[in-house]
């Protein structure tokens, strides 16, 4: 977000490659995708623990970053998620 001297909002800044290069990312983004579809989560705390990570309030954030891009996508149309169209009659 951005905010003026006097603290007015004034805009959103794209943050989706905010988290790229710090290696937990990939945990970070799976543990969002798990939170959000209900899946074992605890995966993700032995592979952080496996690998020598810290979850921190950082790594947390990258998980905020992680779902809001997913809470983004919700409802959106696009990378081929949309729905067949039906064949009209005499068409094929």
């Amino acid at each position: 977000m951005i905010v003026t001297p006097q603290g007015s909002f004034s805009g959103i800044v794209d943050i989706d490659d905010l988290c790229f290069g710090d290696p937990r990312y990939a945990p970070a983004l799976t543990l969002a995708v798990l939170q959000a579809y209900g899946g074992p989560t605890g995966y993700v705390a032995a592979w952080m623990a496996v690998a020598g990570y810290h979850d921190d309030r950082i790594f947390r954030f990258y998980v905020a970053v992680c779902l809001l891009d997913l809470m983004s996508e919700h409802g959106q149309r696009f990378n081929g998620n949309e729905p067949r169209q039906k064949l009209r009659s005499g068409m094929r």
